[in-house]
Formats: structure tokens, sequence, C-alpha cells
């Protein structure tokens, strides 16, 4: 006979700056079976990552383990404790992650026990990581029981790592141009200033600034906003931005600056940011 409980576990975390978020919980349901056979030699506890997927988005992100214990015949049941952990990339230790999210000391509490003609325990579980720049990993704890409740046997397994990473837009600036403003949009601005943007990231990027300045005068897409605020870049693409504003002579100091608040978060800031004489 076989144990098999399947779960999904809410797990709530820090999203972007310090806003807390926590993941639904869905309902999990239990069944018992029977292995007909047991591979000899095979060890009696395992437990592995059934399921890694990770996203810039939160609905797209999943996490799935499968733990599992044999019998080994000592004429009780089973006993299995799941622990999930959570460690950030620039983290060396690993913490505990409870299914509310939190990192505590205390752990989850043991499974109900498998049924005692059980020959396999299973336990199939799943939930959200909405943390990102983390690697999450389970480390489960097995005790085999005999027909009077005593431990007769203790083990303890770590899964594999899942790596959540999240895709993100690089914004660098690729050429500068200048030319006379000769036509009748904004007359008052002597000259127009162009500047290619490319989004050498892997997810396009929406709602960003640009700041851009000749001697300390501020450049501008019409004679009202600044800093100037663009729409959309898709990835790997580059788009031509128009800028209006004085004429850069020869010794003059131009600058521009693509996210300048960083308020869209980037896989690399400094492709983004110019600082230079003109000259002619």
């Amino acid at each position: 006979m076989k144990n098999r409980r399947n779960f999904l576990l809410p797990v709530a975390a820090l999203a972007a700056l310090t806003l807390s978020v926590a993941a639904p919980a869905a309902p999990g349901s239990t069944e018992a079976s029977r292995a007909a056979t047991s591979r000899a030699g095979a060890s009696p506890a395992k437990v592995k990552v059934s399921a890694c997927v990770s996203g810039a988005m939160y609905s797209d992100r999943q996490l799935k383990f499968r733990s599992s214990m044999r019998s080994i015949g000592a004429g009780g049941s089973m006993r299995m404790r799941v622990v999930i952990q959570r460690r950030y990339l620039e983290q060396k230790h690993w913490q505990v992650v409870t299914p509310s999210g939190n990192s505590q000391d205390l752990l989850p509490e043991w499974l109900e026990n498998s049924n005692p003609a059980a020959t396999t325990f299973v336990y199939n579980f799943s939930f959200v990581p909405v943390e990102t720049r983390a690697q999450y990993r389970v480390k489960t704890f097995y005790r085999w029981l005999d027909a009077s409740g005593n431990i007769v046997k203790r083990a303890r397994r770590a899964s594999s790592v899942c790596v959540q990473t999240r895709k993100l837009p690089d914004l660098g600036i690729v050429t500068r141009r200048q030319y006379a403003n000769s036509g009748s949009s904004f007359p008052q601005m002597p000259a127009i200033h162009t500047l290619t943007i490319k989004n050498f990231g892997s997810s396009s990027a929406s709602s960003f600034s640009v700041a851009g300045d000749v001697n300390g005068v501020a450049l501008l897409s019409d004679p009202v906003t600044t800093p100037t605020v663009f729409d959309f870049v898709p990835v790997k693409t580059s788009v031509d931005f128009v800028f209006y504003g004085p004429e850069c002579r020869s010794g003059d100091k131009i600058t521009f600056t693509v996210n300048p608040d960083r308020s869209v978060r980037e896989s690399n800031y400094d492709n983004g940011s110019i600082a230079e004489s003109c000259t002619g």
C-alpha cells in the first residue's frame, strides 16, 4: 500500500521594495495505494525537485517537490517532516521558511503517520516562491516506527536547489546626435537632440524616465515635461527618443541619464548614462 499526499503550500515573502505579499493557499488531498514491488538496495528515503519555474511575474513562478519513503518491515507506520529552506543569492546560510513565509527556528509539524500497512509513503507539494534572486530547497526528516510506536530508524535528505531568478531589462545608450531645429516644432528650442536607447536585457521596460541637459539647462521632449517619461522598449530593441533644448556648442557639456531614479529595476545600470563635451 502506498500513502500519497498532495498539498499546495502558501509562501509569503518580501516582494519589491518592502511590500509584504502572501501567496494564497490551495487545498490538498490524501490517498493511499499499495506498491507492487520495491527495488532491492534502493534508498528507503528520497526527496527531489519535480518542477522549478522562475519568471518576472509572481504568477509565472512555481516550485514543486516530491518526498517519499519505503517501509523497512518494522511493523509500524512511517513519519515525515518537510522543511522549506530559502537562501538569497548573496547569502551563505539557509533559512527555514514556514508556510506563512516567515523565517524562524521552529520547524513545521510532522505529517500524519502513514497507514501501518503501507509499503511506500509519498508526499507531493508545491508553492509559489515570492522572492526572486533566491534559492529554495526542501529538507525532509524521516522516521520508521515499530508496531509499538518506537522509532527504529531515522533519516534526513535534502533536495537539489531551485534557483529563482527574475528576467530584467537593461537600458543602454547607444548613440547621441544633435540637429538644428529648423522646423516648426517648438521654435523657441534652437536644437534637436536624438538619443538611441537599446534594451539589452531579457525583459521589456516601461514607464521609465530620461533626464538630459546642456550646461545644466534641461532637454525636453516638449516644453512642459521634465524629466521625460517613456512608455515601452521591447527586448533587444533600439528606439530613438527626441529632445528639444539649447544647442551644445564646442566645449559645452551634455549629459543624459536613462532611468535616473531607478524606478525600473534593471540588470545593469552602468550603460545608461553619458556625460561628454561637445565638439564642432
